[in-house]
């Protein structure tokens, strides 16, 4: 194949897609459905000529099974809520036009795409934190003379904390166990084993897996003796390990590190977000698209029961518009908070730009960090 020619009809769509995209996300807030369509009507015909014109079988074979699992990881982050359809289908389309090449100094087998998640997160993340941590400086700064008057807190809440974190500390040891004995020992006879054994693949997994279990446990009380007969079942199966005292301690820093490191920047991204994420609108303005703060959604989902549907991360739909505002209609200067949405088509275009200048991702780095530090 003359891989000039392919890199064309590749990376040349691939921009038109990219610019056309981020253009209407940060000027209209929306990544609309014909861009998405166009893309993919492009690449079936693009496979087709490659497949059966320039004998690129294979290549095509390895492109379609990257592809179908770059769209089933969408389909589970738009599921989860960590991003709109919009933006899950962008990034199938990306996936199927960044060519193989580039990422051949970061390739993940069968999932070389996992590089554009690598590259889409890590600069976004660095953003959101630095921010937030300068918010986080200045709020402190500013509850100085506040922090100063503050006294000790009494005997029973310092219990209380306590014993609140050591059951937050056991969910961490709990989800670990269960990765280290069950999920990963599993993940090998897949094909994207890579994956699943990198550090950061694994952190990301935890923390989705550490909120859904917490919510469960406070919802289902027999969880936690589930917890316990997992984490006491571990402790007696490796007493005759011979390496008893190694493996626990791993088990319990690597616990500890992820279950402080997780909690600082939650809390901290939550205060960020409080304080700059969030602004007010009257019911009469709210628009298609607008993502609501947790308290103005369980109070719509309570009020307007009846066909308002589910929130996801794409925000409102129009329907959803219409019954909030024929609900409020006497009541159109009410003001409701939502939270200020960011552009993540240019990021997604970006992560594409970064894969195919450095043929790599941050990948490299983040496991070698997770590999020095644990």
């Amino acid at each position: 194949m003359d891989l000039n020619l392919i890199y064309f009809l590749f990376l040349l769509p691939l921009a038109i897609v990219g610019i056309s995209c981020s253009y209407t996300d940060i000027k209209y807030g929306k990544i609309f459905n014909k861009w998405i369509i166009l893309g993919f009507i492009y690449i079936f015909c693009l496979y087709i000529f490659i497949f059966f014109f320039l004998e690129g079988r294979v290549y095509i074979f390895k492109l379609i099974l990257n592809g179908t699992i770059a769209f089933s990881t969408g389909y589970l982050l738009w599921y989860f809520k960590l991003w709109s359809a919009g933006d899950a289908k962008l990034f199938s389309v990306y996936a199927f036009l960044v060519p193989l090449d580039f990422y051949s100094k970061s390739y993940v087998l069968h999932f070389p795409s996992f590089n554009l998640l690598m590259n889409l997160f890590v600069p976004l993340l660095l953003v959101l934190i630095i921010s937030a941590l300068i918010v986080t400086l200045k709020e402190l700064y500013k509850a100085k003379d506040r922090i100063k008057k503050l006294k000790l807190p009494e005997t029973k809440r310092v219990f209380q904390l306590l014993s609140y974190l050591f059951q937050l500390f056991l969910n961490y040891v709990f989800v670990f166990i269960i990765l280290q004995s069950i999920i990963l020992p599993l993940t090998k006879h897949f094909p994207i084993s890579e994956v699943f054994n990198n550090p950061f693949f694994i952190f990301a997994l935890l923390l989705l897996t550490i909120v859904s279990f917490n919510k469960k446990r406070r919802e289902k009380k027999w969880l936690n003796w589930v917890l316990y007969g997992v984490i006491l079942a571990y402790i007696c199966s490796i007493i005759f390990s011979g390496e008893f005292f190694d493996r626990l301690i791993n088990l319990l820093r690597v616990s500890l590190v992820f279950m402080v490191f997780v909690g600082l920047t939650r809390n901290i991204l939550n205060l960020y977000v409080q304080k700059r994420e969030i602004e007010k609108v009257k019911i009469k303005n709210i628009k298609e698209g607008m993502i609501l703060t947790k308290d103005e959604s369980s109070m719509f989902l309570n009020k307007i029961k009846e066909d308002f549907g589910a929130l996801d991360a794409g925000g409102l739909s129009k329907n959803q518009v219409k019954l909030i505002k024929e609900f409020f209609k006497n009541s159109e200067e009410l003001e409701i908070k939502i939270y200020k949405t960011l552009p993540f088509a240019p990021f997604l275009f970006l992560s594409a730009i970064i894969s195919v200048f450095t043929q790599s991702s941050f990948l490299v780095l983040i496991d070698k960090a997770f590999r020095y530090f644990l």
